[in-house]
């Protein structure tokens, strides 16, 4: 068994080395006492160094906590055993994860007060925190309804307390917001003014010292809810990082960021507008260009498209309108489409004689392409424009050997 000291928020201690343990692929130190906290109960394990070398990840099985150390540091520690080593826990990392710790206490507190939704997990990560209720049609204006009270209670401070008890029949008389899942030993976490819930966690000691609390995502899962939020100078720094991301965005628009996303509504409207406008253009461009294409005479006719604007989109426009709208006009041709910035072609089959779609896949692989498709449109795509041209030359001397 390791002495667990982390609760009584010590980030130095000098402990014995007991054992410099492999377990599989990873390398693990035990010691006599540690203020390591381990992962547990949703709480991200505490970061630090032992005698300089760093500490990865700190896990507890059977009252024993296991402090990960790097491959390279595992010779060190060896000889070591039976020695006085030095422990130190990043207290930065400890604060934050005791503000995320409280803050999730505050949230579940209000979500269960106001909405009897039970807290089912909470999850810590690098970057933010979740939580799942059991209640999921909260909506999100009732979120934003509790975001506002959690500020007031955090600007107004109420102290925070832990005790634990020796068994169940101690907590007669106790108001619990959560049954324990223990019988004895049972650690409870209170919020003045709120009912109590067991937790193994590391917390604050008031709430005032969360500072702030954002709830920046909600998702519906099933019949659960879950609620993503940020705490401390994490939540600060997304105000301050969105504010100034706003104030750029409204700079750029020449507008206030109050009514900033009436004016982005408004230009995506003039944007579309000028989409549709420019393919109506186009369209007719599209038209003119294959009217005069398919004049024509060749039964075999190739198109390359090299402009600008030649996308796929260009490209799937102008093979739509040979087949749908030119049927007669290009009755007994063959049409390969040639699109150089993509080495992709597509071709058109208003021949009997020819099925495109066999020709294609049955000699695409040669040429190192993939393609496919059907007896009248068919598609292929290289990796190299060589390639294509090579393949080009060989489907035409193919296609004309078979009319």
């Amino acid at each position: 068994m390791t002495k667990a000291l982390y609760y009584e928020k010590k980030f130095i201690l000098d402990s014995k080395l007991l054992e410099v343990r492999k377990i599989d692929t990873s390398y693990v130190l035990i010691l006599e006492e540690s203020i390591f906290y381990p992962n547990s109960g949703g709480q991200l394990a505490d970061r630090g160094f032992i005698d300089g070398r760093e500490i990865v990840n700190v896990e507890v099985e059977n009252g024993i906590i296991y402090h990960f150390i790097l491959e390279k540091d595992y010779q060190y520690f060896k000889g070591k055993e039976e020695q006085l080593v030095r422990l130190e826990v990043d207290q930065e990392a400890r604060i934050s994860h005791s503000i995320y710790h409280t803050a999730q206490h505050l949230i579940s507190s209000l979500v269960y007060e106001d909405y009897e939704a039970n807290t089912l997990s909470f999850h810590m990560g690098e970057e933010y925190a979740t939580i799942d209720f059991d209640h999921g049609d909260i909506l999100v204006e009732s979120l934003r309804l509790i975001e506002k009270k959690l500020w007031d209670l955090i600007g107004t401070g109420a102290p925070i307390t832990t005790k634990t008890y020796k068994t169940l029949q101690d907590l007669a008389g106790v108001d619990l917001r959560k049954q324990p899942k223990f019988d004895k030993n049972i650690r409870l976490v209170t919020i003045e003014g709120y009912a109590a819930s067991p937790c193994c966690g590391t917390h604050l000691a008031d709430i005032r010292d969360i500072r702030l609390i954002k709830i920046f995502k909600t998702e519906k899962i099933k019949k659960k809810l879950r609620v993503y939020y940020l705490a401390g100078d994490d939540a600060f720094k997304d105000y301050q990082k969105k504010a100034e991301v706003t104030n750029k965005i409204a700079n750029f628009y020449t507008t206030d960021p109050e009514v900033l996303y009436d004016k982005i509504i408004l230009e995506n409207q003039k944007f579309k507008d000028l989409v549709k406008k420019n393919n109506l253009y186009e369209n007719k461009i599209i038209a003119t260009e294959v009217k005069l294409f398919l004049e024509q005479k060749e039964p075999v006719l190739i198109w390359e498209f090299k402009e600008k604007n030649h996308n796929p989109k260009y490209l799937e426009k102008v093979g739509n309108l040979i087949l749908n709208q030119y049927q007669e006009q290009s009755k007994g041709k063959i049409f390969l489409l040639v699109l150089n910035s993509e080495n992709k072609i597509i071709t058109i089959s208003n021949n009997e004689k020819i099925k495109i779609g066999d020709l294609v896949r049955q000699n695409v692989d040669v040429f190192n392409g993939k393609g496919g498709g059907n007896q009248l449109k068919a598609q292929a795509f290289f990796k190299k424009n060589q390639d294509m041209f090579d393949f080009l030359d060989s489907l035409k001397v193919m296609i004309q050997s078979q009319i």
